[in-house]
């Protein structure tokens, strides 16, 4: 994760017995606008988040892809 301008915007990942733990989509960084829409839209439709947690995890997708894209304003 390194590798992206956006990588202060998600946890750490943690290691289990030696092995990198797989992040889950939503705290990944997002760096085209069609992985941007796929992760809104499954976000929006997952039943076992509450209101605010999908609302947080749609801005920090949303900060992500102007952060890896370069764009000031959306």
């Amino acid at each position: 994760m390194t590798n992206f301008k956006s990588a202060h915007l998600f946890p750490k990942q943690k290691f289990r017995y030696g092995a990198p733990v797989k992040q889950p989509y939503y705290d990944k960084p997002t760096t085209t606008l069609k992985h941007l829409q796929e992760n809104v839209l499954r976000v929006a439709t997952d039943r076992r988040m509450s209101y605010e947690l999908k609302r947080n995890y749609v801005a920090k997708m949303f900060a992500s892809y102007k952060l890896e894209n370069d764009i000031k304003v959306l």
